[in-house]
């Protein structure tokens, strides 16, 4: 099964590629846990897929981050470690931005509730497709 959802990018605040909804939203929906690690303000259960697959939608203007985040943390693309691909900016109105692709395609291993996306410009739009 696939899933396909676009995100709206509102420029350095992560989105989880799960829920597609930030860190603070998560929060106030009552996204949370007696597992969240201590001080978290949310939780995103585990979530394995066979593969994500992230795309800047034609019409952006900037740059988009995918981010690995941790159990109850959102990362932040300014820190070491925590960047998986940055991704090139739709180059038109009509042409797509730059990719971003992992996975396997017999085992689900990829953690989706762990995979964050940002980008430099609100407003820019972003496909998030993982197979289960």
């Amino acid at each position: 099964m696939k899933v396909s959802q676009t995100l709206t990018i509102t420029a350095n605040t992560p989105l989880n590629a799960y829920s597609g909804l930030s860190a603070a939203a998560m929060a106030s929906a009552g996204w949370t846990s007696s597992f969240a690690p201590a001080a978290s303000t949310f939780f995103v259960p585990t979530f394995l897929v066979k593969r994500i697959f992230v795309q800047m939608l034609p019409g952006g203007s900037g740059i988009g981050y995918v981010l690995l985040g941790s159990p109850g943390q959102a990362p932040a693309h300014g820190t070491n470690g925590q960047m998986l691909a940055e991704l090139a900016p739709s180059p038109s109105a009509t042409t797509p931005g730059g990719t971003y692709a992992d996975g396997d395609s017999n085992e689900n291993c990829i953690d989706v509730s762990q995979i964050w996306i940002d980008g430099s410009h609100s407003g820019d739009t972003v496909l998030v497709t993982y197979e289960v």
